[in-house]
């Protein structure tokens, strides 16, 4: 959640504490707990119970490698939009459930406005992307409009985002 002056806006469970480990966790996942309660100040003990709160909040949902799937498969990215025609409760559920089932099509987001979903896609090559595009037509092709955009460079990413200076909150030290 943001503000109206683009700020992120705290979470009311947590505090500054809290935030610098998330903060120092987005970072660098590997760090060790030791790392991190030196990093945000606090001794090895609390800054475990810490974690282990965030991640049953699901606030941390879990820590991986950032592999460039793009560049190790030689993929090209293709965003969509969606809109569904005369769009209804059930049609929606129909089209999230065909996108749940093809693997290739990696991130799906529900939007408000003109269109309905922005879709990721990777595929091999363009052959490639009407095929998998083919898949979801065959269930769908009277309930949706749709247009494509290659994506020729990746500009910025979420990994690289400062949480507390989005939090008004000073960054930890290194």
């Amino acid at each position: 959640m943001s503000d109206s002056t683009g700020n992120l806006r705290q979470h009311p469970l947590l505090d500054a504490f809290d935030m610098r480990i998330l903060a120092a966790l987005h970072r660098d996942g590997r760090m060790t707990k030791v790392k991190l309660a030196e990093i945000i100040g606090l001794s090895p003990t609390p800054c475990g119970s810490r974690i282990e709160r965030l991640e049953k909040a699901g606030l941390v949902r879990g820590y991986h490698a950032d592999i460039d799937l793009v560049q190790l498969a030689r993929l090209t990215r293709f965003r969509m939009t969606v809109s569904l025609r005369d769009w209804t409760p059930p049609k929606a559920r129909r089209f999230e459930a065909a996108v749940a089932g093809i693997p290739n099509i990696v991130e799906c987001e529900a939007v408000l406005g003109d269109i309905d979903y922005i879709v990721t896609v990777l595929a091999v090559s363009i052959g490639h992307y009407q095929e998998i595009i083919g898949i979801l037509l065959a269930t769908l092709s009277d309930e949706i409009d749709f247009t494509t955009y290659p994506v020729s460079k990746s500009v910025k990413r979420e990994v690289d985002l400062a949480l507390l200076k989005l939090s008004n909150q000073e960054e930890a030290a290194p």
